[in-house]
């Protein structure tokens, strides 16, 4: 008989990397955290040789394990900026029209006119073979590109098959106007244009003020 703790393990770990492509850190944590503990119950019947299920208790370990990890980064990470952006704001505010002109922080420049035009899976294709050296190509750049639609939650609409051979790549857009998502469809192919993030997180490709244009 499978072990019912090696199926909730794949199960969590699973949820755990759709939680952290969608950077819900603490979720990703805590269901990280439920694949291994469930994923090492498993193995232990398994030994035993009262149940089966090994080889899904042992993807439940490896990638609740990761995920576990990854979302610990993500919320350590993600406090230090939360801290260091209140001080800034509160300065603003209570700052008098002429100080506020010297002490605004500067703007990033206006993305050109006319994005670069690439194709979904090369441009995968480059963050899955160095992901360093297409950071450094691709970073700020204000990009266009068309791919079937993955998922859609209220951060944005994210893209799955984006390299030429599988793999957990994806690309995932944050929307300015969460309306144009509302005519996209899961598996229906969609064109996005925005700004390519400076750094890639557990092989998702950010894509930020994104705008659905076809």
């Amino acid at each position: 008989m499978r072990s019912a703790y090696s199926i909730v393990s794949l199960i969590a770990a699973l949820l755990a990397f759709a939680a952290g492509t969608s950077r819900a850190y603490p979720v990703a944590a805590v269901l990280g955290a439920v694949a291994v503990g469930c994923a090492v119950w498993g193995l232990v019947l398994v030994s035993r040789k009262t149940h089966s299920g090994r080889g899904l208790a042992i993807w439940g370990l490896i990638i609740g394990g990761f995920m576990l990890l990854a979302g610990l980064g993500g919320v350590t990470s993600a406090a230090p900026e939360a801290a260091t952006a209140a001080p800034a704001t509160a300065t603003t505010a209570t700052a008098s029209p002429a100080t506020r002109a010297w002490t605004l922080p500067a703007q990033n420049p206006l993305p050109p006119a006319a994005p670069i035009v690439v194709q979904a899976k090369k441009f995968g294709d480059e963050y899955e073979a160095n992901q360093i050296a297409a950071e450094h190509k691709w970073a700020g750049q204000f990009v266009q590109f068309t791919a079937p639609v993955g998922n859609i939650n209220s951060s944005g609409v994210s893209f799955t098959d984006v390299t030429s051979s599988f793999s957990f790549t994806q690309i995932s857009c944050r929307v300015k106007d969460e309306t144009q998502l509302i005519p996209l469809a899961k598996g229906k192919p969609a064109t996005v244009r925005g700004v390519v993030g400076e750094d890639q997180l557990m092989g998702v490709i950010s894509i930020n003020d994104c705008e659905v244009v076809g």
